[in-house]
């Protein structure tokens, strides 16, 4: 029969043999079909991806901030404060004879070495330079009085005398001297020629005749462990000194790791965050792979021996029934 070979045209002009074979225009139905799925495949890759992207930048970003609260808080634990100033205020007994014009006693001053009166102001076993600042006014009986001696002495919380700038108690060379001090000698003419020239700011009150004089009483101090000292004794001993005012200051001497992170802050910073942070990316890698790989880990030769023999045992059993 010759219809084998005739084709059937449907209502769209394009047909198919009887024979089954496509046309030569039609496009396969597996191909039609794939363009069509190919569209929500690509969103979900690129959607798989950000989440990726956002769950490695938050990891990133957690062991970042954790790497930086452990440096932070090592910091603010281990380097103590680096400067420390209190006024000070001198007095004199009030015990005196009558009639006396000059004072009786020596110019006293106590000052608190606590911070808000609870905790220690100096750190265990940092050396500290202590030195008094004192506002003297320049005149002529302060020049007269020439040469006058400073006196610091520190007390424990029982009372008792830790040290002394000017007695020595501990084999320490720091507080076993004393301190002396004077005006700065400057000639009539030099004081005539600095009147003249700052005499507007004299007239004015912006500025007055007056010296500063810093007395550096301890200069490697350390504070005893077992009785920390509370309160310094500070005396000028002289009656007849003029001041207008005076400060105490105490700087921390650092040494070692607490000089590079004072001193070198920023290199300090990026050090040590780095540390902690490759520290902890180890930390989670391997915790990482423990998770992933630990039940994945190959059967002692116990564990075989026993699996065989169960095995071996079922199919005997098997075998007899």
């Amino acid at each position: 029969m010759e219809r084998d070979s005739v084709e059937t045209s449907g209502p769209g002009g394009s047909g198919a043999s009887q024979t089954g074979y496509p046309a030569a225009g039609s496009a396969p139905a597996g191909q039609r079909f794939g363009a069509r799925s190919s569209a929500p495949g690509f969103l979900q890759r690129v959607q798989q991806k950000v989440l990726q992207g956002a769950l490695v930048l938050g990891t990133l970003f957690l062991l970042l901030w954790a790497a930086s609260f452990i440096y932070g808080s090592f910091y603010y634990s281990f380097m103590p404060k680096a400067a420390h100033s209190a006024p000070v205020h001198y007095y004199y007994r009030s015990d005196c004879e009558p009639g006396t014009l000059q004072p009786c006693s020596y110019p006293i001053a106590n000052v608190s070495l606590l911070q808000n009166g609870k905790h220690q102001m100096m750190s265990l076993g940092q050396k500290y330079r202590i030195s008094l600042e004192l506002e003297m006014p320049d005149s002529p009986t302060n020049h007269l009085l020439g040469m006058f001696m400073v006196r610091m002495t520190c007390y424990s919380k029982e009372r008792g005398r830790v040290s002394s700038s000017t007695h020595r108690i501990s084999p320490r060379p720091s507080a076993s001297s004393t301190r002396f001090t004077m005006l700065r000698y400057r000639s009539d003419l030099l004081r005539t020629f600095a009147t003249l020239l700052f005499l507007p700011g004299f007239l004015s009150g912006v500025s007055q005749q007056a010296q500063w004089l810093e007395v550096d009483l301890f200069t490697d101090y350390t504070d005893d462990p077992f009785s920390p000292s509370v309160e310094a004794m500070l005396e000028v001993l002289s009656s007849q000194v003029q001041i207008y005012s005076a400060r105490l200051n105490i700087y921390a001497e650092f040494t070692g790791i607490r000089y590079l992170l004072f001193h070198y802050p920023v290199m300090s910073a990026l050090v040590g965050v780095s540390s902690n942070l490759l520290f902890l990316s180890m930390l989670l890698f391997i915790s990482y792979m423990r998770l992933v790989f630990g039940g994945t880990g190959t059967t002692s030769p116990k564990q075989s021996g026993r699996s065989t023999t169960n095995k071996s045992h079922t199919s005997g059993c098997g075998g007899r029934s």
